[in-house]
């Protein structure tokens, strides 16, 4: 079964995500997947299935309790300047029974996360990909690019206003426009591959998948 070392940041809050975030694994692994997924997901929560987007607490609450085991770890984390939002992302495995030796299914998920009024940290997405095994090291890192200032409505507004613009252009120009707004440190997920980061890698995924 997969699991971590502890791993220390500079900034707080990004600590506490990440910290949330094998919480919620530690929790699956020693109770069940979905009392982990109830307890972390928060009530407007959105998890991606085979059947596309939905509420993920009404989900998991219809489900019932199995002898499965859903084993994951992040290995790379941001967080926004406001220090309440942010997401990772890591490998996962999965166990058709709690006390198999080898995992059945492998992929990676991408959790994001808001801190809550209660101080809490909270998954507000939780989306996962699937592919075949490749082994990745257990170390958690962050983006070497640090963000501006500024308030949080204001961080809120040009990120939605390049998500918007994204949307139009890629519309328009098809993968394209993924080049021009990916950074350095981007990386693309489509089901059925591992996560792509270098240049080549991505347009072999981008162009696949249209």
């Amino acid at each position: 079964v997969i699991s971590a070392a502890a791993q220390d940041f500079q900034h707080a809050a990004l600590q506490e995500m990440v910290n949330a975030e094998r919480a919620f694994a530690a929790l699956a692994k020693e109770q069940n997947t979905r009392a982990a997924f109830l307890e972390f997901l928060s009530d407007s929560a959105i998890t991606y299935g085979p059947n596309g987007p939905t509420i993920g607490k009404s989900e998991w609450e219809a489900r019932p309790v199995n002898e499965s085991l859903l084993s994951w770890y992040p290995t790379f984390a941001d967080i926004a300047a406001s220090g309440d939002f942010g997401f990772d992302f890591g490998p996962w495995e999965f166990r058709s029974q709690r006390s198999d030796e080898n995992a059945v299914a492998f992929g990676h998920f991408v959790t994001v996360w808001k801190k809550e009024k209660d101080g809490k940290w909270r998954v507000a997405t939780d989306i996962g990909i699937s592919h075949d095994h490749r082994p990745e090291g257990m170390e958690v890192k962050t983006s070497a690019v640090r963000p501006k200032g500024g308030d949080g409505h204001e961080q809120w507004r040009g990120t939605f206003t390049a998500e918007e613009n994204f949307i139009s252009e890629l519309k328009r120009s098809n993968i394209a426009v993924y080049h021009e707004v990916l950074s350095a440190e981007g990386k693309v997920f489509r089901n059925g591959s591992f996560p792509a980061g270098t240049q080549a890698d991505i347009k072999k995924i981008l162009e696949g998948s249209v």
